[in-house]
């Protein structure tokens, strides 16, 4: 089939007029451009053997969320390292006419860094043509538990580039990315120390005052996820006071809305979120509602 741009500068040049169009930061824009036409593979013609989670997942729901290099997914499913290997080369190695090319240049074993989940990190070198751009970096997770199926969307931050084949993205469930961050914010590190993930309350906000979702199943993914890391299910949320004088810096420079940068504001809210997830007391049928910011009665 032939190419839609007749030649690997012409396509650049649409990449690039895109990204501009799109009023970003060019080369984040230009970036987040390459990293699309990758995600295309790897869910081209609704493949479901990897998830989208993390920075990456996130900015596919709110695209005006922290920015992000790297690419987190999850395997769906159970499959030896050499089986997800060799599957992600072969999907990264598809043709979409698009003249860019990804080419499996690092493997590493590893864990994350919660020490929970077994890793992948990979790295494929991308290129458009002849011509090496930045490289797409990957964090594979090996053994996942998701509580709810993942989410099949148009990503909200693609840079659309006229007459490309694209795809939709598998994304990791919303309840369970938030139990996931509760829980980093909240475990205590080996030796007492806090933790150190502050950039987890920055997206906690984000979501909050973006998304909704259920209280039955942010209560459900909590409670699995402090099963899953041999957590004391905690009576309420409580963001390590060792952010305080850093956060709202932090905050800024990572998209946080105003009203939201300060630690105080940032914890609140979340508490708000989380503890009525972690009450008995409170009815399943809640929705949270971010344009309130409040849990409501799911409309009927």
């Amino acid at each position: 089939m032939d190419k839609t741009y007749a030649t690997p500068a012409a396509f650049d040049r649409a990449l690039k007029k895109a990204a501009k169009t799109a009023g970003n930061n060019l080369g984040e824009a230009y970036r987040q451009a390459l990293r699309d036409r990758f995600l295309c593979r790897v869910f081209h013609d609704g493949n479901e053997g990897f998830v989208l989670k993390g920075a990456g997942g996130m900015l596919a729901r709110v695209p005006n969320a922290r920015a992000t290099r790297d690419l987190d997914f999850a395997v769906a499913g159970h499959a030896g390292i050499d089986q997800v290997l060799a599957e992600m080369e072969r999907i990264a190695s598809i043709d979409l006419n698009d003249w860019c090319s990804f080419r499996l240049t690092k493997s590493e074993e590893s864990m994350d860094e919660n020490g929970y989940s077994r890793l992948l990190k990979l790295r494929f070198a991308s290129f458009v043509g002849m011509e090496e751009k930045d490289p797409i970096l990957i964090d594979l997770s090996l053994d996942c538990v998701m509580t709810r199926p993942p989410e099949r969307i148009t990503p909200a931050n693609r840079i659309d580039v006229e007459g490309l084949e694209t795809c939709d993205y598998l994304i990791y469930p919303l309840a369970d990315q938030l139990a996931d961050k509760f829980c980093a914010i909240m475990e205590v590190q080996p030796g007492g120390h806090p933790s150190s993930r502050m950039k987890d309350l920055v997206d906690v906000v984000t979501y909050a005052t973006s998304e909704c979702f259920e209280l039955s199943q942010l209560r459900h993914a909590i409670t699995s996820e402090c099963v899953k890391r041999g957590m004391t299910m905690p009576k309420r949320f409580d963001a390590p006071e060792s952010w305080r004088e850093r956060f709202a810096g932090f905050a800024t420079k990572n998209r946080v809305v105003e009203e939201f940068a300060s630690f105080d504001e940032a914890s609140n809210l979340a508490s708000k979120l989380f503890d009525a997830a972690l009450s008995d007391e409170s009815e399943d049928d809640l929705v949270w509602n971010p344009g309130d910011l409040c849990w409501s009665v799911r409309p009927v």
